[in-house]
């Protein structure tokens, strides 16, 4: 099974995406940006589903962190967000960004399917 990090501060959306994005990942999640960026550096997961607005690290500056380290450069990254795309998150290599509003759970589980298989990443 996959790794997934999720990483969102809503308590409520929290525990709804996490119990059933664990039906199909392994699942490690944060309600901030500090603890969700020591999860990548610890777990390495396969793909990431974060919020933008998070409380301590923002969700941009986890992406750029991703993006700027080799072993972790391909893992995909997903914005779930209740705002509308940001642009430095776009351009700086976000894979998809989520309308809270305009989604569900099994939604997000398909896109991150959908971007698992694109990418093929794997760690030593």
């Amino acid at each position: 099974m996959q790794k997934l990090l999720f990483i969102h501060p809503d308590h409520r959306l929290h525990l709804l995406y996490r119990k059933a994005l664990s039906e199909h990942f392994l699942v490690d999640s944060a309600y901030d940006g500090l603890k969700g960026l020591r999860l990548i550096q610890k777990q390495k997961p396969h793909i990431i589903v974060s919020e933008y607005n998070l409380p301590i690290l923002s969700g941009s500056s986890i992406l750029r962190f991703v993006r700027n380290h080799h072993e972790l450069f391909s893992v995909p990254f997903i914005f779930l967000s209740g705002y509308h795309p940001a642009a430095d998150t776009l351009g700086f290599g976000a894979n998809e960004w989520v309308v809270l509003s305009e989604t569900n759970p099994e939604d997000l589980i398909s896109k991150c399917h959908q971007h698992l298989k694109q990418r093929s990443v794997t760690y030593v």
